[in-house]
């Protein structure tokens, strides 16, 4: 069915039943490690003119996201998840909070100030 974990239907199989408390065939098992670098695909380069530009660029995170994916082998019950971060503020920046982006992370400035 997909590509990156063609036993698809056996794992689904596999986690409907350990979220109805039963066992199909055997207990889940999640297995994921990087491929040799011999089979990586390359991650595609950054032109951004700012690391905002490159957090925000959707088309960008999905390729990278790809590249990633395709470069590390799921194995067992290990299901490739795309994970699309902007840090463990984004919530704060839905409210109004200016975010600062890092090369790894987003972070955010509060907007409310304390009473004293």
């Amino acid at each position: 069915m997909f590509e990156m974990k063609p036993d698809f239907d056996d794992v689904l199989e596999r986690y409907e039943a350990w979220w109805e408390c039963a066992i199909v065939d055997r207990p889940l098992v999640s297995i994921a490690y990087a491929k040799p670098e011999s089979q990586h695909r390359a991650l595609p380069p950054s032109s951004h003119a700012t690391l905002r530009e490159r957090w925000l660029d959707t088309g960008y995170v999905v390729e990278r996201a790809d590249a990633a994916l395709s470069n590390t082998a799921h194995v067992a019950d290990s299901l490739p998840i795309a994970w699309p971060n902007l840090g463990p503020d984004v919530f704060a920046s839905f409210y109004g909070c200016d975010q600062t982006f890092g090369e790894t992370t987003v972070w955010s400035h509060p907007i409310l100030k304390g009473h004293r």
